[in-house]
């Protein structure tokens, strides 16, 4: 019986050995465009950048992904935790879209057809001679959120005013010196500055709200 339990053990224990490396290294792969191509690339096209989580079996298999897909600049692999490396995928996946937020919406990018600058107001594809199948300009959206982004835009302009007159209706009051007629007119600008900025928040988050019930695509958001 002993010698029976010791060969078993000892079967076991080749089986071990035998499994690969590869078996006990399965995790999680991030692969991503890179954007700082937003910076120094002028014919880079921001709207085409992507990413993507995919389990994956090896670390090898994952820089395997990056050799034969040239859509992605760089491949990580994640296989930390008990997840395997899942949630850290997923926290890798966040931070690239805050950072392609981010970057949407400091681009400034130089236009080769006009010679101009053209901001996240005007997207490049609205200067293209043609438009290829898969632009985005094809979507009728684009032109709603090309209205949204020049309501949002007017309405921080409204906001800082409405602040402007409420910090003025402040230093009324304080100087008043005790004149009855002085603070009530500081009392007023404030009332009217702060029914400003209720407004213009309102209407702020009802054209948010208009934007993406409408589907309207996000990847032009001023």
């Amino acid at each position: 019986m002993l010698k029976t339990k010791i060969l078993a053990v000892g079967f076991f224990f080749l089986v071990f050995l035998a499994i690969p490396k590869s078996a006990f290294a399965a995790g999680w792969c991030f692969c991503s465009t890179d954007l700082s191509k937003a910076k120094t690339d002028t014919a880079f096209d921001l709207t085409k950048a992507n990413r993507q989580c995919s389990s994956i079996s090896s670390a090898e298999a994952c820089q395997a992904i990056k050799a034969v897909n040239t859509d992605w600049d760089k491949c990580e692999f994640f296989n930390s935790g008990a997840d395997n490396g899942e949630q850290a995928c997923k926290d890798a996946l966040t931070v690239w879209d805050k950072n392609k937020d981010a970057t949407q919406r400091a681009a400034i990018t130089f236009s080769r057809d006009t010679g101009g600058w053209t901001s996240v107001f005007i997207p490049t594809c609205a200067l293209d001679d043609a438009l290829p199948p898969d632009s985005p300009c094809r979507n009728v959206s684009i032109f709603v959120q090309l209205l949204i982004n020049v309501a949002r835009y007017l309405f921080g302009i409204v906001g800082a005013l409405a602040l402007l007159f409420f910090i003025y209706g402040g230093f009324t009051m304080i100087l008043s010196g005790g004149s009855a007629e002085k603070t009530k007119k500081g009392t007023q600008i404030i009332v009217a500055a702060v029914i400003g900025l209720a407004i213009t928040f309102s209407a702020y988050l009802l054209v948010s709200f208009l934007g993406e019930s409408l589907g309207v695509q996000t990847q032009f958001l001023l």
